[in-house]
């Protein structure tokens, strides 16, 4: 606080100029001083005084950048801790939200479907989040190509999806047609096991035989004591070395099929080899007891049949071979680096069912040949239809076995082929005139 000094003087008279503007300092004045009249007398302390009031405001200039510094230490913190924790508050509670519900919608949705088979993949999923951030739709579409793939469809379905396309006008029929049609139903077997039980193929080989007439292909015939593997061999040479260029050669075979061991599975890619139950000279297919000796002498395996086909019938025609038999799918041996291909063969197989499968007879005849004759019938007077490819016969085939087809037994009938689709060969067998197979 600052106090006006207080001066004590006589009454004044005229005041001389000031020699100075600095104050004089006196000495300590004792306890009485005397004052001329023309000086004005002024207390030590108060000329003190000035000094303390031009230093006070040094003291307290000094602060004041203290004061100025502080909130800028104050400010920088701050704002680094204004900017910073939004980001660190951000930052977890997006990828939380994104994560969370990828993680827990997928595991669902695949235990629903898959039920225990799923129960290892949320932890492949939950070691992967960023790729299942980065490509939800994927995840997404897996479920369904998984529980397509966990599913396997009935064996009607089956039977059905095994369609092929069908979507070409028929194609123009060109040359002549020689039929093989072979069979056995095994009452010539008087040693065997075959012999005890013989099939009911005679009604199928006979309904095949007419519709060969029928349809004016030039017919051959083997049955029974007639079905040796030499004889058979020889056959299948003779008439397939008939066909000429663009000539059909079609096969035909009722009765039983089985399996022996492959003797190269590595170089064939398969364990078993197909395999069609011939007879030997006595007429039996087997010993008293099942004998593999016997079979490898008097059966014809897959190999031996594909290979004798293709050295009979002419790179330049066409072959359709029709198999009525257990374990006959692969029987031709079509595959991409078999002979078939490598030629340029243009051949079609049609066989009563798998490898793994057996044909089912009814008494009259298996159900593929009757399924067959049936569909050549309405085809041919139903539907008054005169020419068609090999894909609509077996399209129709299927849906005709699947209307016959037996309660407790499936078998899946095949179609294997190279050098030309089913919807661009003509089938073979289509008969002149009118045509009722003989179905009792």
């Amino acid at each position: 606080m600052h106090t006006q000094p207080v001066t004590y003087a006589a009454p004044r008279a005229p005041r001389a100029p000031r020699a100075s503007s600095v104050p004089a300092y006196a000495a300590p004045r004792a306890s009485s001083v005397s004052v001329p009249v023309h000086a004005p007398v002024q207390y030590a302390a108060p000329v003190a005084q000035p000094q303390y009031v031009q230093q006070q405001p040094q003291m307290i200039q000094r602060p004041q950048p203290r004061v100025i510094q502080q909130p800028q230490v104050i400010q920088q913190p701050q704002v680094q801790y204004v900017q910073q924790q939004p980001q660190v508050i951000q930052q977890p509670q997006v990828q939380y939200v994104q994560q969370q519900p990828q993680v827990i919608q997928q595991p669902q949705v695949q235990y629903v479907q898959q039920q225990p088979q799923m129960i290892q993949r949320p932890q492949m999923m939950m070691q992967q989040p960023q790729m299942m951030m980065q490509q939800p739709q994927m995840m997404m579409q897996q479920p369904q190509m998984m529980m397509a793939q966990q599913k396997p469809p009935s064996a009607i379905e089956a039977i059905k999806n095994n369609k092929v396309a069908d979507n070409k006008p028929p194609a123009p029929q060109q040359g002549r047609v020689f039929m093989l049609a072979t069979g056995i139903d095994y009452r010539c077997d008087k040693v065997s096991w075959a012999g005890k039980a013989p099939l009911d193929t005679q009604y199928a080989h006979q309904l095949l035989v007419d519709l060969g007439q029928r349809s004016g292909a030039q017919v051959f015939t083997l049955w029974n004591e007639q079905m040796t593997r030499q004889n058979l061999a020889s056959h299948i040479m003779q008439v397939g070395a008939m066909c000429q260029p663009e000539d059909t050669f079609v096969f035909y075979y009722t009765g039983h099929g089985d399996q022996l061991p492959n003797d190269n599975p590595a170089a064939e890619g398969e364990e078993m080899d197909q395999c069609l139950c011939l007879v030997g000279p006595d007429g039996a297919t087997d010993g008293p007891q099942p004998d593999v000796a016997v079979r490898n002498q008097v059966w014809m395996r897959d190999d031996e049949f594909a290979k004798t086909v293709l050295a009979a019938v002419s790179p330049h025609a066409k072959i359709l071979i029709l198999l009525d038999c257990c374990h006959s799918e692969t029987m031709c041996d079509m595959t991409p680096q078999s002979e078939w291909v490598k030629r340029g063969q243009r051949a079609i197989s049609i066989c009563g069912c798998k490898d793994k499968q057996t044909s089912a007879g009814t008494g009259h005849g298996g159900q593929f040949s009757r399924a067959l004759c049936e569909t050549i019938m309405e085809m041919h007077t139903q539907k008054r239809m005169s020419q068609y490819n090999v894909s609509t016969v077996f399209n129709c085939v299927l849906d005709n076995y699947l209307e016959h087809k037996q309660a407790g037994h499936t078998q899946n009938i095949s179609i294997h082929g190279c050098g030309v689709p089913p919807n661009e060969m003509r089938w073979p067998l289509t008969p002149q005139g009118e045509y009722v197979a003989n179905l009792q």
